[in-house]
């Protein structure tokens, strides 16, 4: 049969509870892993499982099985009640924070988070103080000596008495009986003090405290003795105050022999002895003495054993005992009843004779006479009362004294009595004597002293020294009688004497005649200046035309002048004014102007200038209406407010007029006002002016702007404005200018102010514009008056960056060309015959041709050419002794430049010749036809050592020429110092001066060519170079150097750089040159820009720049760095990373602008800088302002590689013409073309 069985849960006290488990906590929380630890885990309706059998009758089954765990372990639970279960926790647990987890018997899981820590430590267990380790001892107790040693060790065990382990512990004793040594879980006692005590163990982890049983230390052999004052306590005497030469302030002492630790053991009988101070010691050897000192002082007692040695007592402070004799200090005195107290002392011996201190409490007292007042306490006299007397004084130990005699005088005065106490009298009485008697402090009359009298309060002088008052000043007041300590006052009253002089009030006084009468008034005062009332009878009176007076004062002004008021009094006194003046009234003057002719339709003003002429200001000055003529009209009038005019003052009005039709204009004005005096109505004259109204003004402009114009830099704009009509014009002013085109251009200033411009006369306006972008660019605007306004438009301009001003500049096909500014000119040329330059104004707009002319030398060293004229400098291929050659029959390639030389601007010219002579030409003219002079320089030279000139430049007063050759004296530089008259000039040692460069180290070599590449300036310092070094002088006025120099200093000093960039490339030298062009020079250029010095250099494999920027105008090798080095290819280049610049052929700088050209197959390069400390690549710009960092790859060269022509690839010459840049370009096979940069 089936079973059928009931479950349920079953409470302990009822059944069928609803409640819901729940755990609340472990007791105790924490336990140790080192025993297993018994808990109680709490909680409510911890219940168990009842089941019952319903087929049999059998009792029920109660299920009390919980599990618990402490995290994963199990462990042993035992069900107490609904409330608690019973855990056992095991030994061994890893220390930490658990949580505890129970399971019902009906299946429930409840857990309860970091319920239970189990620690390391021997928590809940018991500590004992053994004296063996490992369990094996028992509870410590010991007697002990002092000097014996105890080892303790601190226990753990179970609650049933079972050994844990022995731990570490923090060890104590309830007593002082020794030291303690710890040592891990031990701990060792050295004995050192009597005593009982425990020793204390406390273990902090779990704290845990123990304590042994008793600890018992006795004294040992004595070894010494000590004194002390009580033999049970054995407290030794050391130092001691509080001793006295009384009987009872003596002192017992005990001797006692003391062990090594110094703890008591016994009393002995010792020898005692005293030292310092006196006393009665006993006679033979005692165990205690009894001191009664005799003299106070700093005393020692010493106590000494035949065999345990000596001992003594600290310092021992004995002071005298209590007073038994007085005596009073001071023994007497004298002393005024102004003195300060005085304090009376007593002073004591006590006993035994000696000084003491000890007084007790003494009480003070009048022994005998007046004196007073004595405080009892302390003995402090106030002395008061004169007289003599004595004071008494007695110690509460029983002593007592009486001083001698105390005398108190008189003390000084404090207060005064003068006599008379008031006084009244008039300033007229005559001096009154005043006295003073005195009184001190306390009454008692004294002598007063010197009496200083003063005057007190009020101005009642004269007070004299004496006392005696003289009456002059009337008031009231006091005087004062004062001596040191005292003062005392008597009021005074002085009344005023009769008038003795007046003053007229107004003193002075400004009226208008026929104004309102004035009142004049005298103040009179008596004959010591008080002011006073008794004037006695009074006339008043006027000088002058000016007003009549009345006996009373009273003044009517009458007639304008200048006049004075009196006084006269029946005393004899009498008084005036100042000056009295009766002023003109406001008086009103007008005038009226305006142009004389205007422009009909034109606006003028009409001013009426007013001027007050009164000697009063005037009020509610208003203009009348103005009257005006036919043909105009008033378009605005000015404000009807009022205004004030001051005397002599002038202000204007002024009115807009309209005007309609010519012809003549009559204007009539006046002004109305007040006078602020009289307030009568002031109106003034009739003005009247008259103009004219003809035709207006009418305009011409015209507006300009220069052509090309220059990418980046500003230009000028002007609009000229003529007055075509016959009126002038006023106020005109254009407007702003609208540009148009396919450039751009920015505005940087604009006319600031209109201008006035006469019949027929013209002005210029000027705008600043700076063109941004290529492109075209035409301007347009207006220039107006505010009547009439014209439009103006102008020139189409372009805005380039480099312009083509011509193509091919000579007709005959030459394919190189020199430039050269002479004259407010640019020179182009020679010709390929050698025979013309081609000019061009200074923008390049005009162009001629200009021919040569050549002197013939006949002197000296004479020019070799025979044929007449003389029209070529010469040319490679002519025919010598014939026209087509030079006049020393030069048959090179001719060369052109300016210099200004002597105060001069000069043209030079020049070629080579194979003969080895040396002639410049120079013109100074400007015409059609260039006659030249000759400077013959060949007798400065060595012969057959030069082909020609190679440089030159006009330095401070010389003109420096440098010559080039094949040989190694051919590297020379002449500074000429003498200009050529004409035909010319023989050049000698005196006037062409060798500098004998050859001489200087590094100058000169054996290759060829030699010659001078370049000369600069640099604030007048003179710098050259070739291909062998770089050298510059050392002072403006330089010497050639000499041929041996020893310790002198020369002029010239080689500079040539040290840098690596430098000395790892070989400068170019084309060998057998008879021309150095600017491609085959070492040294193409050297020029100077923002104060940096910069020198254009070709290396055998390509080109750099070079700068420094020198001190005072000098560089030295160390100074000079390489600029813009290429980031790609050669890094100690300068091709701005493009291999395909093989030459820098132009160096040259505006006053704002550098630029640097090169040579390239694939067309001309220029970058140019405003930098003047330029040093990379991105501080050059090219086309359009791109980066030169840029190029080649998105950055074209300034102005467009090889300016748009692919056979421009040769730079041949470049010159700055103000702020122009010219260059000669092309490929030495086509005719050589002329570029600009605006």
């Amino acid at each position: 049969m089936t079973k059928l069985w009931a479950f349920a849960w079953l409470a302990l006290a009822s059944c069928g509870s609803s409640e819901s488990p729940r755990l609340s906590s472990v007791e105790p929380a924490a336990v140790t892993s080192l025993v297993a630890s018994p808990v109680a885990l709490h909680g409510e309706a911890l219940d168990v499982v009842v089941a019952i059998d319903l087929d049999h009758d059998t009792a029920p089954v109660v299920d009390r099985g919980w599990k618990v765990a402490v995290g994963a372990t199990t462990v042993d639970a035992t069900w107490r009640d609904r409330t608690q279960i019973d855990l056992t926790i095991p030994a061994g647990l890893a220390a930490g924070t658990y949580d505890v987890t129970a399971t019902s018997p009906a299946g429930a899981t409840l857990v309860l988070h970091d319920a239970l820590t189990i620690s390391a430590e021997p928590i809940g267990l018991l500590l004992s103080i053994e004296d063996a380790p490992d369990g094996t001892g028992h509870p410590v107790t010991a007697d002990l000596v002092a000097g014996d040693s105890l080892e303790a060790y601190a226990t753990v065990r179970d609650r049933t008495g079972a050994f844990v382990g022995d731990v570490a512990a923090e060890w104590s004793t309830t007593a002082a009986i020794g030291t303690l040594a710890p040592a891990a879980s031990a701990v060792q006692l050295h004995a050192e003090k009597v005593g009982t005590a425990h020793l204390v163990a406390h273990h902090a982890g779990a704290m845990l405290d123990a304590e042994s049983g008793d600890v018992v230390v006795r004294a040992a052999t004595p070894i010494a003795i000590e004194i002390v004052d009580d033999p049970t306590t054995g407290s030794i005497i050391g130092n001691r105050s509080g001793l006295t030469t009384d009987g009872d302030g003596g002192l017992i002492a005990h001797a006692a022999s003391v062990d090594a630790f110094g703890n008591f053991v016994a009393t002995v009988p010792v020898a005692w002895s005293l030292t310092g101070v006196t006393a009665s010691l006993p006679p033979t050897d005692t165990t205690m003495v009894a001191i009664d000192f005799a003299t106070p002082g700093t005393g020692v007692l010493t106590a000494t054993h035949p065999t345990l040695g000596a001992a003594a007592t600290g310092t021992l402070d004995v002071v005298a005992g209590r007073a038994a004799q007085l005596a009073v200090t001071p023994p007497s005195l004298s002393i005024s009843a102004d003195a300060m107290p005085v304090a009376f002392a007593a002073t004591a011996k006590d006993a035994d004779g000696n000084a003491t201190t000890n007084l007790g409490t003494l009480t003070w007292s009048i022994a005998s006479g007046p004196i007073t007042a004595l405080d009892p306490l302390t003995g402090m006299l106030t002395p008061a009362h004169a007289g003599s007397g004595a004071i008494h004084v007695v110690s509460s130990h029983g002593a007592a004294a009486t001083s001698g005699s105390i005398d108190i005088v008189a003390g000084a005065p404090v207060a005064l009595a003068i006599a008379p106490t008031s006084l009244a009298v008039t300033a007229d009485d005559p001096p009154t004597v005043f006295t003073a008697t005195a009184t001190d402090a306390d009454g008692n009359p004294t002598a007063p002293g010197t009496v200083t009298w003063t005057i007190d309060a009020g101005a009642i002088t004269s007070l004299e020294a004496s006392g005696v008052l003289n009456p002059q000043h009337a008031g009231t007041g006091a005087i004062r009688a004062s001596v040191p300590g005292a003062t005392a006052t008597a009021a005074v009253t002085i009344a005023p004497g009769h008038a003795a002089a007046f003053d007229v009030t107004p003193a002075s006084v400004d009226l208008v005649e026929g104004g309102l009468p004035v009142m004049f008034t005298a103040t009179a005062t008596d004959a010591d200046g008080n002011a006073t009332t008794d004037t006695g009878t009074l006339v008043w009176s006027a000088t002058g035309p000016i007003a009549a007076i009345t006996q009373a004062g009273m003044f009517t002004p009458m007639t304008p002048g200048d006049g004075t008021v009196r006084v006269a009094s029946s005393y004899g006194s009498t008084g005036s004014t100042g000056a009295v003046r009766v002023l003109r009234r406001a008086a009103l003057a007008a005038s009226l102007a305006v142009d004389a002719q205007v422009g009909r339709g034109a606006q003028p003003t009409a001013t009426l200038t007013v001027t007050n002429t009164g000697e009063v200001a005037a009020a509610t000055v208003t203009p009348c209406a103005l009257t005006v003529g036919a043909g105009a009209s008033i378009a605005a009038a000015p404000p009807a407010t009022p205004s004030t005019l001051a005397p002599g003052e002038t202000t204007t009005y002024a009115w807009t007029l309209a005007t309609s039709q010519n012809g003549s204009v009559q204007l009539s004005g006046c002004v109305t006002g007040s006078d602020t005096a009289t307030s009568a109505a002031v109106i003034s004259n009739t003005a009247t002016a008259s103009f004219a109204i003809v035709d207006p003004a009418d305009f011409a402009a015209t507006l300009a702007l220069p052509d090309p114009l220059s990418r980046g830099a500003d230009f000028t704009v002007t609009m000229r404005v003529t007055n075509i009509g016959a009126i002038g014009a006023t106020g005109v002013s254009p407007s702003a200018l609208v540009a148009t085109g396919t450039g751009t251009a920015m505005v940087i200033s604009s006319p600031s102010a209109s201008e006035s411009i006469a019949p027929g006369a013209s002005v210029t306006f000027s705008w600043t514009y700076r063109a941004t972008a290529r492109g075209t660019l035409q301007l347009t605007g207006s220039v107006s008056d505010g009547a009439i306004s014209k439009n103006a438009i102008s020139n189409t301009a372009s805005i380039v960056e480099v312009a083509v001003v011509d193509a091919s500049v000579f007709a005959d096909g030459t394919t190189t060309g020199y430039l050269a500014s002479h004259g407010g000119m640019l020179y182009v040329g020679p010709n390929k015959t050698g025979s013309t330059v081609m000019t061009f104004s200074a923008d390049g707009t005009t162009q001629q041709s200009a021919t040569f002319a050549f002197a013939k030398d006949t002197i000296g060293n004479k020019t070799s050419n025979p044929a007449s004229p003389l029209t070529s400098l010469g040319a490679i291929g002519c025919s010598h002794d014939t026209v087509s050659c030079g006049p020393d029959n030069e048959e090179l390639n001719g060369a052109i430049d300016a210099v200004t030389f002597g105060g001069t601007d000069w043209l030079t010219a020049w070629n080579g010749t194979t003969k080895g002579t040396a002639y410049l030409y120079m013109t100074p003219d400007t015409d059609a036809v260039l006659d030249f002079r000759y400077v013959d320089l060949t007798s400065t030279l060595a012969s057959g050592t030069t082909t020609g000139i190679s440089a030159l430049a006009g330095v401070g007063s010389s003109l420096y020429i440098g010559l080039s050759g094949k040989t190694t004296s051919s590297a020379t530089l002449i500074a000429l110092t003498t200009t050529p008259v004409a035909p010319g000039l023989d050049a000698t040692s005196t006037n062409a001066i060798n500098m004998r460069l050859d001489r200087l180290p590094g100058w000169t070599s054996i290759d060829d060519p030699e010659g001078v590449d370049a000369i600069g300036n640099s604030g007048g310092i003179v710098y050259l170079a070739n291909k062998n070094a770089w050298v510059r002088a050392t002072t403006i006025s330089p010497q050639p150097i000499p041929a041996i120099c020893g310790t002198c200093f020369p002029d010239w000093t080689t500079i040539t750089p040290t840098a690596t960039a430098y000395t790892a490339r070989a400068s170019r030298a084309v060998l057998g040159a008879v021309r150095m062009d600017a491609r085959d020079r070492a040294v193409p250029q050297i020029v100077t820009f923002g104060g940096n010095l910069f020198v254009a250099r070709n290396t055998t494999v390509g080109p750099q720049l070079w700068t420094c920027n020198p001190t005072f105008n000098r560089c030295s090798s160390s100074d000079w760095r390489l600029v813009a080095p290429n980031s790609t290819g050669d890094a100690l280049l300068t091709q701005f990373n493009d291999a395909s610049l093989t030459s820098i052929t132009m160096l040259v700088a505006t006053p704002s602008l550098l630029y640097v050209g090169f040579d390239s197959a694939a067309g001309v390069r220029v970058f140019r800088s405003t930098n003047a400390a330029a040093a990379v690549r991105a501080d050059f710009e090219g086309l359009d302002g791109c980066s030169a960092a840029q190029h080649p790859a998105t950055c074209g060269g300034f102005g467009g590689n090889g300016f748009g022509d692919p056979n421009n690839t040769r730079i041949f010459d470049a010159k700055v013409v103000g702020s122009r840049v010219w260059m000669t370009v092309g490929d030495g096979t086509v005719p050589a073309g002329l570029v600009m940069v605006p």
